[in-house]
């Protein structure tokens, strides 16, 4: 026998997210994850929204809580946290005390599950003494020569590893400030934690509780976390301006945010009043030419996702419009002008496909 111990068999998991995102999102992020094997998804809604609630209540195994001022109150003994991460560390912390499964997966609501095997056949292997299975994640880019036209198009783009050449070794330094290993947004990926071991959980990976041995991990192979990081360019370009969390303006307010997305939210922050320079950056950063896609493929940074959460809802019986379109007017952000943004957004974005050399916004 090689493993100390033998392995298991029937291991359960499920999912955790807190989130404020367009219903079709949502309802693609549970049936994606139901579909998936996940025995049920326990979603944090930040704000009451009654139709949402309606739409996922009529899905079996979808649980529900909305994170009004009472639940806050009532339930966790204070007022409603003001920074995002908090309010999901909560959420997350309370689900994993309850949690009816051996493991729990924390993701954001435009985090998708990818695996070759089943989840649980993968975690059913792992050695009793791991705590947590460790996700890589890759995040989504698009064809600098194609337009977007519904939500999941694209490819996956892996951040660098670690121990490699730095990215200012290899990338263009026009947009290195903004990156961090090579990606947008997070390259830490994300983690299923076994529960009843006193975990404590985290954005990306948990921790050990005070007096207890360092947790051990075991990184997936099989497995990842799809980072959809704006599900459109008009989504991603209005969550940097609502500064991505709740913190409010100014350098300070962002102090705890990683130096790549307080450059992003920098850029976005002074110059809010010109779109044009807010797609382009949209496109420098999230666009790469097909050269650069074929490259990154053949260094295996580039994968062709085979999720497909569209199906996943209609399988579910749930209908849902994944255009760009749809999402796009289904938004809603606390944000000055929005309508006008999304306007000029949808605009200037079309005529950059139709080739227009010289566009003011």
């Amino acid at each position: 026998m090689y493993f100390r111990d033998a392995v298991s068999e029937g291991a359960t998991w499920a999912v955790v997210a807190t989130c404020r995102e367009p219903s079709v999102l949502t309802l693609c992020f549970v049936t994606h994850h139901l579909a998936l094997g996940a025995a049920y998804v326990e979603l944090y809604l930040d704000a009451p929204e009654p139709a949402q609630e309606a739409a996922l209540a009529r899905i079996p195994g979808c649980r529900v809580t909305v994170c009004d001022e009472e639940y806050w109150q009532e339930t966790l003994g204070g007022t409603r946290p003001p920074a995002n991460e908090k309010r999901q560390l909560r959420n997350a912390a309370r689900a994993y005390a309850r949690a009816e499964t051996d493991w729990l997966v924390h993701l954001d609501a435009d985090e998708f599950i990818e695996a070759d095997l089943p989840l649980a056949s993968i975690l059913d292997a792992l050695p009793d003494r791991i705590d947590f299975l460790h996700l890589p994640n890759l995040e989504r880019v698009f064809d600098a020569t194609r337009p977007q036209e519904e939500l999941f198009d694209g490819y996956m783009r892996a951040p660098l590893a670690r121990g490699w050449p730095g990215q200012t070794d290899l990338l263009d330094p026009d947009v290195c400030a903004m990156l961090h290993r090579g990606v947008v947004a997070h390259s830490q990926g994300k983690s299923a934690v076994r529960t009843g071991r006193g975990c404590l959980m985290g954005i990306h990976s948990p921790r050990a509780a005070a007096g207890l041995e360092r947790l051990l991990l075991w990184p997936a192979t099989t497995a990842r976390v799809l980072h959809y990081d704006g599900l459109t360019g008009f989504h991603w370009i209005m969550k940097l301006l609502r500064g991505w969390s709740d913190r409010g303006g100014g350098a300070a307010a962002h102090g705890g945010l990683a130096p790549a997305r307080q450059a992003q939210i920098g850029y976005v922050d002074e110059n809010r009043g010109d779109m044009f320079a807010l797609l382009e950056l949209h496109q420098k950063l999230k666009a790469l030419v097909p050269a650069d896609l074929h490259r990154l493929e053949t260094l295996g940074l580039l994968r062709r996702p085979s999720v497909d959460p569209g199906a996943a809802l209609r399988a579910m019986g749930q209908a849902g419009e994944l255009s760009v379109r749809a999402f796009d007017d289904a938004l809603s952000f606390d944000i000055p002008d929005l309508d006008r943004h999304r306007t000029r957004w949808r605009r200037l974005y079309r005529m950059h496909f139709e080739g227009e050399k010289r566009i003011s916004a």
